[in-house]
């Protein structure tokens, strides 16, 4: 099988799994930056970009907000279900980070993998 048989094959399997890591981008705020990441095929669907807007709806909320620092906090959705990963200063920003992406609208749930940095 030639180098270009073998690259088709490859991008064959991951379309019909669906099952890549997409990374969308960085969105900047004056306390830091927040890293977007959205879970979704290689190939966009409705639902992989409905996530993408989810997350991105999410990281815009967090960095508006202002109560968190957000440098270190990272927003991954999958469907409606939004993970914040990463870690904040204290208790209040981690408590304050999940009520802010409960409230977005378009999320069902939110899993908090956040950590207390202690800073």
């Amino acid at each position: 099988m030639g180098e270009r048989s073998a690259t088709r094959a490859v991008a064959g399997i991951w379309r019909r799994n669906a099952c890549a890591l997409a990374f969308v981008g960085f969105l900047g705020a004056s306390s830091g930056c927040a890293t977007l990441l959205v879970t979704g095929a290689v190939e966009p669907t409705e639902a992989a970009e409905q996530a993408a807007e989810i997350a991105a709806s999410v990281t815009q909320a967090l960095s508006r907000d202002g109560s968190v620092d957000v440098s270190d906090v990272r927003v991954a959705a999958s469907g409606a279900v939004v993970t914040l990963n990463g870690s904040v200063p204290s208790q209040s920003q981690r408590d304050r980070a999940v009520a802010v992406a409960g409230a977005t609208e378009g999320v069902s749930r939110v899993v908090d993998r956040l950590s207390i940095s202690g800073t």
